[in-house]
């Protein structure tokens, strides 16, 4: 396979509102494959012409799939693994992505559908039965899975074909048309791979929280969002002045349907720069307490109007070897507010997972937000 940089050629490609649409199958021996910095063995196995992937990511070049199908047959051992497909790969850091975990099979998580923004990942922040669904595995066998996109929304089928494993019923990044991509951590099995374009579907707009699924009652819909910080100018203090926030600029975000703030979502995560502010303002006709229940991921602490309250961890396998650390409303704070203007801060670290906050402040009586 020749390999060469990333490239999304739009020229090429199949015309997506034509009428009909054409089958496009790859072969695994195709020059069409980039597979730069991945580990592979061309191979016949179990009857089937294919790839033995034994690690890293190959993705399809010239191609800019926007809606269709995909279809592949795989083959994996029960060993923890995460083996998966890729869509709308606009670049190798940003894609739809599902993949498969056979060490949880039977559980409630199994597989997982999650987006990564800017290389992240954030399977912390989709969970349950929205972006994962229980399956029992069988193992050392050719599995067939096709997925079928149509605007913000897709179907994944594993081995039945008339009945999805998993309804995506939001597709997480804006529909842009992007590449194909298999992935593994270690060995699986992928042969005849196919997918088929077809006619765009109408554009769609990001559902408003609660169009989905119930949010909770007083979701905090929108935060200031600071950039990337370095994670030691805040994570030792225990105070925040306006010297301290001088420098600092902020935009207003939008929480996703689910009220998480996905903060992958904005910010390239690096070395040393893992940590945001995250900030929102309550007017008080008087001094008063009120309960904020949060969730973070990974880490946190919390300042009211400029006094650190609150400092927590939720980081993956923090609290016991088995512990996922997916975001939820598991932590509170009481909010002592004084008569007028109000700043409540959440200096918020990412480790691995999934870079997110989300809170509800029920009630608001003698209060009022932006």
């Amino acid at each position: 396979m020749k390999k060469t940089s990333f490239v999304i050629v739009v020229a090429t490609l199949v015309s997506w509102g034509s009428a009909s649409s054409q089958t496009v199958e790859v072969p695994f021996d195709s020059d069409q494959w980039e597979t730069k910095g991945a580990n592979y063995v061309l191979q016949k196995y179990e009857g089937r012409d294919g790839i033995l992937l034994q690690a890293g990511t190959i993705y399809l070049k010239d191609v800019a799939f926007l809606d269709g199908t995909i279809e592949v047959d795989i083959n994996f051992s029960a060993l923890r693994n995460f083996p998966g497909i890729g869509w709308r790969m606009v670049d190798p850091e940003n894609h739809e992505h599902f993949y498969i975990r056979p060490h949880q099979s039977g559980n409630a998580d199994a597989n997982q559908y999650t987006p990564v923004f800017n290389g992240l990942a954030g399977w912390q922040l989709y969970h349950g039965e929205q972006y994962a669904t229980p399956i029992h595995y069988t193992f050392n066998e050719w599995h067939h899975v096709r997925i079928e996109v149509a605007g913000n929304q897709a179907k994944i089928f594993f081995d039945d074909m008339d009945k999805p494993l998993l309804e995506v019923k939001e597709l997480l990044r804006s529909p842009q048309a992007g590449t194909l991509s298999l992935n593994t951590r270690t060995n699986v099995h992928f042969a005849n791979f196919k997918y088929t374009p077809a006619p765009t579907s109408a554009p769609t707009t990001a559902p408003s929280p609660g169009a989905l699924r119930p949010v909770p009652d007083g979701l905090i819909t929108s935060w200031q969002l600071s950039d990337k910080l370095n994670t030691k100018t805040f994570q030792e203090k225990n105070t925040m002045t306006s010297t301290d926030l001088k420098e600092v600029r902020w935009a207003q975000r939008n929480v996703e349907s689910s009220g998480v703030l996905n903060i992958g979502r904005y910010t390239k995560l690096e070395r040393d720069h893992n940590s945001v502010l995250v900030k929102l303002d309550i007017q008080a006709d008087s001094k008063q307490i009120k309960q904020l229940v949060f969730g973070y991921s990974d880490l946190v602490k919390v300042f009211i109007n400029g006094q650190a309250v609150y400092s927590g961890s939720n980081v993956f396998g923090s609290r016991d070897y088995r512990y996922l650390g997916t975001i939820g409303y598991f932590d509170s704070i009481y909010l002592p507010l004084r008569k007028g203007k109000n700043e409540v801060i959440f200096l918020v670290t990412e480790n691995f997972g999934g870079w997110g906050l989300q809170a509800i402040l029920k009630d608001r009586k003698g209060i009022h937000l932006p």
